[in-house]
């Protein structure tokens, strides 16, 4: 985790105190519980919760968890109290998380579970994915995003890319999209359609192209709820 020192947008990765936070040692268990808590606070509402095995098996061991932290009187009460509370001052309270996995492909990851806790801080989520990309070296990103979460802006900052599916009915969320985006590629794409990310039929549309062989780029232009889309036929 990137502990920050107090609430501030303009606060960058080098103006941070960086805390490693290691599972294997039994001193990591505070700080591990307040990220249950993150899980539960903001996850498990939209039914896409992370068991704590699965955390643990999945990401802190062969993977990272990684986000923007502050310490506890740098924190609204209510927050602190919602992240399983804390009578020291200078406990550290997770603001946002993301966690990235390694494929057998050298520098392509998974990167999922990008959230934020309730903040004011926008850019947030962005900088928490930035963060991820560049502390595991990934030349490739491979992530599930829902296409209504606001999460979504982190992921389209990073556009054009590489639409794989559009909607995936064995999901929890069939309203989901897998993407994969190359950091720092700037191809040019030419927008065919906008599409209303509110719109079952036109996201199933969609799905249907990719799986007829289109190649399928999201442009960027996210203007929620509608983002520009270029579909190539094959």
């Amino acid at each position: 985790m990137v502990a920050v020192p107090a609430l501030h947008a303009q606060l960058s990765v080098e103006s941070a105190r960086i805390l490693r936070v290691d599972p294997l040692h039994t001193r990591s268990v505070a700080f591990l519980d307040r990220l249950r808590c993150f899980d539960q606070l903001v996850y498990e509402p939209a039914g896409l919760g992370i068991p704590r095995w699965a955390m643990y098996d999945t990401a802190e061991i062969p993977g990272l968890v990684c986000g923007f932290a502050a310490a506890a009187n740098a924190v609204p009460g209510e927050l602190v109290d919602s992240l399983g509370g804390s009578d020291d001052d200078s406990a550290v309270i997770p603001l946002s998380m993301a966690i990235a996995t390694p494929t057998l492909v050298a520098e392509h990851w998974i990167v999922y579970a990008l959230g934020q806790a309730p903040t004011d801080d926008d850019r947030l989520p962005a900088r928490t994915l930035d963060l991820a990309i560049s502390l595991v070296g990934a030349s490739r990103i491979t992530t599930a995003v829902q296409w209504r979460s606001p999460m979504l802006q982190a992921y389209a900052d990073y556009a054009p890319f590489r639409l794989r599916a559009a909607w995936l009915p064995a999901h929890t969320i069939p309203a989901t999209a897998i993407v994969d985006l190359v950091p720092g590629e700037r191809t040019m794409v030419a927008p065919t359609r906008h599409v209303d990310l509110t719109d079952d039929d036109q996201l199933l549309g969609l799905q249907r192209d990719i799986e007829t062989g289109a190649t399928v780029r999201v442009a960027g232009g996210l203007d929620s709820p509608r983002i520009a889309i270029e579909v190539t036929p094959r």
